[in-house]
């Protein structure tokens, strides 16, 4: 499914902002997987998120961040 921007915003804003990270580039989803806005639908990116909905939305089910690879937990103002 192709996400417009504003739902995708939507959907980042419920992401955490952390620190002094811009938080229009990382925040960390529930899990506490750091995410990065331009790699939204990137699975195999370190940064990778994609929106799912844990209830249909018809439902009444909402969107929640799902992030990539889930080994990352590096928080990406130390680099490393």
């Amino acid at each position: 499914m192709e996400w417009t921007h504003e739902q995708k915003s939507a959907v980042w804003n419920k992401a955490a902002v952390v620190g002094t990270n811009d938080p229009k580039v990382y925040r960390q989803d529930q899990c506490g997987a750091w995410i990065k806005w331009s790699e939204h639908g990137k699975r195999d990116s370190q940064y990778g998120w994609e929106i799912d909905h844990i209830t249909p939305k018809s439902r009444g089910g909402g969107s929640r961040v799902l992030s990539g690879p889930t080994e990352k937990t590096t928080d990406p103002s130390t680099d490393g």
